[in-house]
């Protein structure tokens, strides 16, 4: 059996054998009647001619019979002479069997290893070589197919060329006539193209698939698959006319390739700009003679991902256009919204390297989607906040698009927001429970704005002037023209603390970058340990000064007014200047509130009393705004009524000095003087005091290093010498006693030097001197009125005798 099979394998081996024997041989013999039949068929189906080198009978391309011409060159068709094609072989497929006809018609012809030169212009090109039938003519070539292997390729028009390599490429169908048509098989790559004075194509890329070329004078070209470089599964047309139009398109592309495709053209990526998703992507680029390539892309986009500097944007669905035509392009935004559909971008972005935007943006979201767009030194911990901005502007790159750039734009829309929590920095938190504003070109203007910072609340409305740029741009000042309503308002809760717990000094350093025109109604003020009620004015804040017109305010159980100026210059000492009306306000309170002005001489429990005063105030003053005594200067004309001075260390020591015990607590209706502080110390004019145990003159000066020189010059009545130690030891004063029991209308002038925990206590001989003279002078005139008219003149001894200390 298997002998059998064998034998019968063996004999039809050697029938194909001899068959395929004599078919060569008969070729072989024939080679130059066949070759001239070629020829011929060639000749009369083409318009060009073809110049051959060599030609002769190949096999390799069996099973069909094949012409093997070698270093064969074509050119182009009549109307454009250029080089058509090269190549190192041509091979002129035929049936075997039709080289016992009388004509061989071609099947397939293969170029290999050469050149194509494909050139057009206007109407014309160079690959129209076949001749046209006209009805049912048979002259119009009917090939099987044709093969192009490893040729490099060229095509040009007037405003564009395209330069690569093709690997393989399989063409069949229907050539010359005016209809004819091909299916295109190939493997290639394209290494240039340009348009116009543009170009693309840095590096060379894949370009495979599957084609249907159709037309004559103009192509229609179809690819119904075509892989360019790494994209994969397009769809691609080519229509050439009074304009040449590449279509592409892609069910599903992976948005990452939109980079590949830009720097497959050459094109510039917006630097940190990010896409991620996928999109239904059609694009055309349409070629018209004198003008540059135009591009116009369409697509719809899911589960699209920006991202670009501080801006990210996830899970979005959008509808895009984009045309670019030379170095100008234009992105227009159909629609661009999130799932929620809480994000919504509608507008148009020209030049997308350096974008002009113009945008409608609508975003409703929570903290979790701000907190990634706002600057590094914000932080959004919690709220809801709702925008709704047009936005008109030009950026240097997409890099600006948060930054000073933004904030030169035109602006207007909505914002508003609540609940929310924010910190701004290391020295500034808030809490919002409501707001709402509205942006005028580069202005905010607010309705309603309410925050909490530390124990103080505010409502604020007005108008912030060039906010965005205030955030993003560390150099630029804040703007503001606002009413700030507060029902409970400490101003320590807006000043910086010193960075050590050790340091509690403050600073104004939040300042620095605004410019604030406010009128204020505080109900409750605090600072420290003052504390007011229904504080109103105007206040201005900027980085050289705090200034305020207007002001009044409830505290010590009486009202203040005045206006007030504090210089705050960045490379000196601060200055504060003020004139201050204050009315029947408690002496005590006002010491407390203010901490004892910082010394401990007279104290809130030293006074009692209603104040009433009018005051100029000039002062350096510290960062941690505490006044520099030393350099204060004070003009003041002041009224206490009902007062009280209660243990007051001088007089303290008057007392024991007079042996009067009432100077402990001394009171008084009425006390006006004017008092002035400069060089730091206290000037007291002499003023009169009636108090409940003696009427007295003070004048004298009191510094703040607590040294004093006061003059005290009383008159001693009835009352106090029946109260009086009769058994003083006191033998100066004892003197001076009995010279004013003869005289009640004699003053005692009392000098009190020293320091307030140290006063010395004398009697003061040049004011005693001159005091004892101007009564003796009044009792001459006295007793002169009353004697004139006597002729006899006789002088007297007074009996009585002075002696003090001159020193």
């Amino acid at each position: 059996m298997l002998k059998g099979i064998l034998r019968i394998f063996a004999w039809i081996t050697g029938i194909f054998l001899l068959i395929f024997g004599l078919t060569f041989a008969l070729l072989y013999f024939r080679q130059d009647q066949i070759r001239d039949l070629v020829f011929a068929s060639l000749n009369e189906n083409l318009e060009t001619e073809i110049q051959v080198k060599e030609a002769g009978i190949s096999l390799r391309k069996f099973p069909k019979a094949a012409i093997r011409l070698q270093a064969v060159h074509a050119a182009g068709s009549r109307d454009l002479s250029d080089t058509l094609f090269y190549a190192e072989d041509l091979f002129v497929e035929f049936r075997v069997w039709d080289m016992f006809d009388s004509e061989i018609p071609i099947s397939s012809i293969s170029l290999e290893n050469g050149q194509l030169n494909l050139v057009k212009n206007g109407a014309l090109n160079n690959w129209s070589i076949f001749k046209e039938g006209s009805g049912d003519s048979q002259a119009a070539v009917k090939l099987e197919s044709i093969k192009l292997k490893n040729i490099r390729y060229r095509y040009q028009d007037e405003e564009s060329s395209l330069k690569g390599f093709i690997s393989d490429l399989l063409a069949a169908g229907r050539f010359g006539g005016s209809d004819w048509n091909l299916d295109l098989q190939i493997q290639s790559q394209a290494e240039s193209f340009k348009s116009g004075k543009e170009h693309y194509l840095q590096n060379p890329i894949i370009v495979d698939g599957a084609f249907s070329l159709k037309g004559g004078e103009e192509l229609e070209l179809v690819a119904s698959q075509l892989q360019l470089a790494t994209i994969e599964n397009l769809k691609a047309s080519l229509k050439t006319g009074q304009a040449s139009v590449f279509s592409l398109e892609h069910q599903e592309l992976d948005l990452q390739q939109i980079k590949n495709i830009y720097a497959i053209l050459n094109m510039e990526w917006p630097e940190n700009l990010d896409l991620d998703g996928k999109a239904a992507l059609k694009a055309q680029f349409i070629i018209r003679e004198n003008t540059d390539l135009r591009t116009e892309v369409f697509a719809q986009l899911k589960g699209l991902n920006i991202e670009s500097g501080d801006f990210q944007f996830a899970d979005l669905e959008a509808q895009l256009e984009y045309y670019r035509q030379g170095a100008f392009d234009r992105l227009e935004i159909r629609e661009l919204k999130s799932l929620s559909e809480q994000v919504q971008i509608r507008g148009t972005i020209r030049q997308i390297l350096k974008p002009q935007l113009k945008l409608n943006i609508s975003i409703d979201e929570d903290q979790d989607f701000w907190a990634k767009l706002l600057p590094e030194d914000w932080q959004m911990k919690s709220g809801h906040c709702k925008v709704d901005l047009n936005i008109d502007g030009s950026f240097p790159d997409w890099n600006s698009l948060g930054g000073i750039a933004l904030a030169n734009a035109k602006i207007d829309g909505n914002i508003d927001w609540e609940k929310l929590e924010m910190e701004i920095g290391d020295n500034f938190a808030f809490e919002s429970k409501l707001g709402r504003s509205s942006f005028l070109k580069q202005n905010l203007q607010i309705d309603t704005l309410l925050i909490k910072h530390g124990d103080s609340d505010l409502s604020l409305k007005g108008r912030l002037i060039h906010p965005l740029r205030f955030i993003s741009d560390s150099l630029t000042t804040l703007g503001a023209e606002a009413l700030i309503v507060s029902q409970h308002f400490n101003l320590q809760d807006f000043l910086s603390e010193g960075s050590s717990s050790e340091d509690d000094s403050l600073s104004l350093d939040w300042k620095k970058r605004l410019d604030l025109r406010t009128r204020v109604h505080l109900h409750e003020f605090k600072f420290r340990n003052f504390d007011a009620k229904e504080l109103k004015g105007q206040v201005y804040i900027n980085r050289r000064a705090i200034s305020g017109e207007g002001i009044s305010l409830l505290a010590d159980e009486g009202r203040y007014q005045g206006k007030f100026v504090l210089r705050t210059p960045e490379d000196s000492s601060f200055h504060f200047q003020a004139e201050l009306k204050a009315t029947n306000v408690l002496v005590a309170s006002v010491f407390k509130s203010f901490d004892n002005f910082s010394q401990e001489t007279i104290t809130a429990d030293n006074l009692e009393g209603r104040l009433s005063l009018e005051a100029k105030i000039e002062a350096p003053i510290s960062p941690d705004l505490q006044l520099d005594p030393n350099g204060l200067e004070v003009l003041s004309e002041m009224q206490i009524d009902q007062g009280h001075l209660r243990n007051y260390e001088p007089l303290q020591a008057l007392s024991r000095f007079a042996e009067v015990d009432e100077l402990k607590d001394v009171s008084f209706n009425t006390l006006k003087n004017t008092i002035t502080i400069a060089n730091g110390e206290i000037r007291i004019p002499d003023m009169a005091i009636a108090s409940n145990v003696l009427n007295l003159n003070l004048s004298g000066t009191h510094n703040f290093e607590n040294e004093i020189e006061y003059i005290i010059t009383m008159r001693l009545g009835d009352v106090l010498f029946a109260k009086r130690d009769k058994t003083s030891g006191n033998k100066e004063f004892e003197e001076h006693l009995s010279v004013s029991k003869r005289d009640d209308d004699h003053r005692i002038p009392i000098r009190i030097s020293g320091t307030v925990d140290d006063p010395q206590i004398g009697i003061d001989g040049e004011a005693m001197g001159s005091s004892v003279k101007e009564s003796l002078r009044k009792q001459g005139e006295e007793i002169k009125g009353l004697f004139k008219k006597k002729e006899e003149k006789k002088e007297k001894d007074t009996g009585l005798k002075f002696e003090w200390d001159e020193g």
